[in-house]
C-alpha cells in the first residue's frame, strides 16, 4: 500500500484505539505524538488536523466510528510489515496510560482478525495475546 494512504489509515486506527474505550486519555493521544515524530511514515503529515477530525466525527458518531473504521481494514491490501506497524502502533497506544481496559483487548483482537494476522505471528511477535496483562506486552 502506497505510504500517504497507509499512513491516513494509520492514523485512523491509532485513533480508534485511544478512543475504543470510549475515553481520551492525554496520556495516549501523547504516546501517538511520539511515535508520529519517530516513525518515517508520518514525515510531513499534520497530525493534529488528522486528529482534529477525527475528534468532531468521533464525538457526532462515537463507537459506529470506530466500528466503521475497524470493518475497513479487511478489505484493505496491507503488506505483512504494515499490518505488525498497525498493531505495535495500536499496542503502544493502549499500554500508554497504564491500564488495559477489556475494550482495548476486544479492539485489538477485532484488528488482528481484520487484518488477516495469523495467531503464530501474533504469538511470536507479542506472546500469548489472550491471556493479556501489562506484563505481556
Amino acid at each position: 500500500m502506497e505510504k500517504k494512504v497507509f499512513t491516513h489509515n494509520l492514523i485512523q486506527i491509532a485513533f480508534c484505539s485511544i478512543v475504543c474505550d470510549s475515553y481520551i486519555d492525554k496520556s495516549e493521544i501523547e504516546k501517538l505524538k511520539e511515535i508520529t515524530e519517530k516513525d518515517f511514515y508520518f514525515e510531513g503529515f499534520s497530525l493534529s488536523k488528522d486528529i482534529q477530525s477525527l475528534e468532531e466525527d468521533f464525538s457526532k458518531r462515537g463507537l459506529l466510528l470506530v466500528n466503521e473504521i475497524l470493518n475497513n481494514q479487511r478489505t484493505l491490501d496491507y503488506s505483512e510489515s504494515q499490518k505488525l506497524i498497525i498493531i505495535e502502533t495500536v499496542i503502544g497506544i493502549i499500554k500508554a496510560d497504564s491500564k488495559i481496559e477489556q475494550s482495548e483487548i476486544d479492539f485489538t483482537n477485532k484488528l488482528i482478525v481484520n487484518l488477516r494476522i495469523p495467531s503464530e505471528v501474533i504469538k511470536s511477535r507479542f506472546g500469548e495475546w489472550q491471556s493479556l496483562s501489562n506484563d505481556k506486552l
